[in-house]
């Protein structure tokens, strides 16, 4: 086998599984470990599904004494199969998905690979809930090693400021516990280090949060080329509403029967406004500066107040996202006023090489967390997709030439969702300070690298 791995000896220490390169399942397995179409050609030396903690700890042992380096794969979520790396372990996690809910406790102990709608369910019938990631099938490791950007995050904080524990596999192969006390330095970068981690979380210690009794949404659809006056209303509401009020702005398909225009290309300016609130009451007042009297003119379509869960927010979500596309995205922080970020985002849209391509923006980012800081008071995210690789080429240019368009303003970038492997993404998640701490506790966590940092050169 390549780089010298015995695989028969690797597969004797554990309980899970070893899949070599030259093997007959690997080129299904290597694709499986990205949801994206869009593939990189890496060929990690062997992919190991670990069956447990104890299977992580032989690997990262294994690894050491080989000496090969090891990737690791949380979920596959992220966009650019960034885990996929020539001739190292690929350590994968996807089978590692219990969640133990403590009720009287408000606690939960979740393995890594557990998702946001599968961690939802179980904890909706105890009347509990955690600031789940927007996407339904997104595992919660990348999601709060990266910080974690989700539902209610302006009450709740990110979800890593709900993280009370990480239990971690460390490149000498120890098993430690690191909390605010315990292991400090390793609890915080665990908390916003995103693919710069240099250790496996093997589990989060949870706090939850009371279920909301309100969930409710306004929702008000306007012409492409009122996008920036809605902007400037969006942001100027998100600067003085409830904490619990996530406002967020779509520039995407027009729904079907609205009369759009066809220089808009068949795209609409969708503001959207979710309260999760503790009454109807409360939902009402927060939702009320919403209502079509106090919006920037007509809407093509106004829905005021309708109820929802986290199950259909969740729903909603992967209408946007379809599977078996090809996608490329960029997550972009900026300090500029929201309308001088979306004018562009919208032109580019208009001009798509894909309907099924958009770009979306939040207003208002949670404070800062560990390693976590947003970088910003607005994240833009940009989507490209589509479907066949004959679209490869357009879409590529349309998605840089989008991301070109508003590069002057933006200030950073989420690495939940950066292409890291790109040249100076990496340190643009960070400002210089965390990036040096990082650097400083990985030499003391990992001095030997034997973790293989997901971004460029590292």
């Amino acid at each position: 086998m390549a780089s010298g791995i015995d695989a028969a000896e690797l597969q004797r220490r554990i309980g899970g599984e070893v899949v070599e390169r030259d093997s007959t399942p690997y080129e299904q397995r290597r694709r499986e470990m990205c949801w994206n179409q869009l593939l990189p050609s890496a060929r990690p030396a062997a992919i190991v599904h670990v069956a447990d903690s104890a299977d992580v700890a032989a690997v990262v042992r294994f690894a050491r004494e080989a000496g090969v380096r090891v990737a690791v794969r949380g979920g596959g979520h992220n966009c650019y199969g960034s885990v996929l790396r020539d001739d190292t372990l690929l350590l994968d996690l996807s089978r590692l998905t219990e969640v133990h809910i403590d009720a009287d406790q408000r606690t939960a102990a979740v393995q890594p690979a557990a998702e946001n709608r599968d961690v939802a369910r179980r904890l909706q019938p105890h009347g509990l809930a955690f600031p789940y990631g927007h996407c339904p099938q997104v595992r919660l490791s990348g999601y709060l090693l990266s910080g974690g950007l989700g539902w209610n995050s302006g009450a709740w904080g990110p979800a890593c400021a709900n993280v009370k524990a990480v239990e971690v596999v460390t490149a000498d192969g120890r098993t430690l516990l690191a909390d605010a006390e315990r292991e400090p330095d390793l609890f915080w970068a665990a908390r916003g280090a995103g693919a710069s981690f240099f250790a496996v979380a093997t589990r989060f210690h949870l706090d939850l949060k009371p279920l909301p009794g309100a969930i409710q949404t306004t929702t008000g659809v306007y012409p492409l080329a009122r996008r920036g006056e809605v902007a400037a209303w969006l942001e100027e509401c998100a600067a003085s509403t409830a904490a619990n009020l996530e406002i967020a702005l779509f520039l995407a398909a027009a729904p079907p029967g609205l009369p759009v225009s066809d220089a808009d290309g068949g795209m609409a300016c969708l503001a959207n406004a979710t309260v999760f609130a503790d009454s109807d009451d409360e939902a009402a007042a927060a939702l009320a500066r919403f209502e079509p009297r106090r919006a920037p003119g007509r809407a093509l379509l106004h829905q005021s107040r309708q109820p929802t869960s986290f199950e259909t927010l969740f729903g909603n979500v992967e209408q946007l996202f379809p599977n078996e596309q090809r996608v490329l995205c960029d997550s972009l922080w900026s300090e500029a006023p929201a309308a001088e970020m979306i004018g562009p985002l919208g032109a580019a849209v208009a001009s798509s090489a894909s309907p099924r391509s958009l770009a979306l923006a939040g207003f208002g980012a949670p404070a800062s967390n560990g390693a976590f800081a947003p970088r910003g008071k607005l994240l833009a995210n940009l989507y490209s997709i589509w479907e066949g690789e004959k679209g490869d080429a357009a879409n590529r240019a349309w998605f840089e030439g989008a991301k070109a368009a508003v590069e002057p303003l933006v200030a950073g970038r989420y690495i939940g969702e950066a292409d890291i492997s790109a040249a100076g993404a990496f340190e643009r998640c960070f400002t210089a300070e965390t990036r040096a701490r990082l650097q400083s506790l990985r030499e003391r966590y990992d001095p030997a690298r034997l973790f293989a940092s997901l971004a460029r050169g590292r």
